[in-house]
């Protein structure tokens, strides 16, 4: 049965108020999403989740835990210290843009639906902030950043600025 004929059989049978009971596998594991399967399976408490297509292990908050938010100095020391220490840092620009979707999904953030551009699945409640990447300016004098929230890349030369942080090894 095609998974969406699987939600409006359900809806129905709701709907007409009989009880439906579905049998399905059971996993832990979350689907591969994002595009062509992304990612490795993973799980909701997993930390690290691997892009398949450019063998990056990116970090991530177990699923009862805030996205860490941090000055960039701190931003640095952070993912350098997480497990296995010194091999983790901040994502270069073009490595976090490989997280943002082209389509966004809606999700339930204070009291309204907002736009994502990035795969729920893999990274849920990602903050409404810009994350830090290692990439500079080409005259220094800014770090470049990418907000989820609306897919676009800035800049920001405020190094006291607290952002979002991606750790990626």
């Amino acid at each position: 049965m095609h998974s969406g004929s699987l939600k409006r059989t359900s809806l129905a049978a709701a709907a007409l108020g009989a009880t439906v009971a579905f049998v399905l596998p059971v996993s832990a594991d979350a689907p591969i999403s994002g595009p062509a399967q992304q990612y490795d399976n993973f799980g909701p408490n997993e930390v690290t989740i691997r892009d398949r297509k450019s063998g990056l292990r990116w970090t991530r908050p177990r699923s009862n835990e805030p996205y860490p938010v941090r000055k960039l100095a701190d931003a640095k020391t952070y993912c350098a210290g997480l497990q296995p220490v010194g091999e983790n840092r901040l994502p270069s620009l073009k490595e976090l843009l490989s997280l943002v979707d082209e389509e966004p999904h809606a999700e339930y953030v204070d009291t309204r639906n907002q736009p994502r551009y990035i795969d729920r699945n893999a990274f849920l409640r990602t903050p409404d902030k810009a994350f830090w990447t290692s990439s500079e300016f080409p005259d220094g004098s800014a770090t470049y950043t990418v907000d989820f929230r609306t897919g676009r890349v800035d800049k920001t030369s405020s190094i006291s600025e607290e952002l979002g942080v991606f750790c990626v090894r």
